[in-house]
């Protein structure tokens, strides 16, 4: 096994364990903190979806920790793969990355929710080498998604942007 990919699934494994143990902590927390606030004869109370949302988080991320220990056990790659796998991912894409995360927090409260997030998951998908037609689909699919979810479904304010724009996303959520 390569030295690199050895290395990656040693941040993946750790990664993992990382993950796993804020859950925990943050889902023990949670129930010390809710757990009074529920009335006695309530079957269901307050902490019910946070806590069932934790659960099944820690779950995840319990079985995505031993598939990626197993997955670490089986893996073997030449150095062709290697070198290929490390030449798609250059610094100078990561720091178009955050530039692009950077001007997607700036212009967010102006243009709005959902024009930077259709934006920036073009850009996104471009500075990664996507397919074009792939990361359009893609983009408008999450969009559509995210902006249900969060707007209508869970109606927690998302940013309208100013003028024009402001006025449309009300049509939306």
């Amino acid at each position: 096994m390569s030295r690199f990919f050895h290395r990656y699934g040693e941040v993946l494994v750790t990664g993992s364990i990382f993950f796993v143990s804020l859950i925990l902590i943050v889902t023990v927390q949670l129930h010390i903190r809710i757990s009074p606030l529920r009335d006695s004869g309530e079957s269901v109370g307050p902490q019910f979806w946070p806590m069932l949302l934790l659960v099944l988080l820690c779950a995840l991320s319990a079985v995505t920790f031993i598939r990626a220990i197993k997955k670490k056990r089986q893996e073997s790659v030449d150095e062709q793969e290697e070198t290929a796998y490390i030449q798609q991912f250059t610094n100078g894409r990561l720091l178009a990355i955050v530039a692009a995360i950077f001007f997607y927090l700036l212009l967010l409260p102006y243009l709005g929710f959902i024009v930077m997030t259709a934006v920036f998951s073009v850009v996104c998908g471009v500075i990664m080498k996507m397919k074009r037609l792939k990361n359009i689909a893609f983009s408008l699919i999450a969009l559509v998604f995210l902006t249900y979810v969060f707007g209508n479904f869970l109606t927690i304010p998302l940013p309208r942007g100013v003028g024009i724009l402001r006025e449309a996303s009300y049509f939306f959520y």
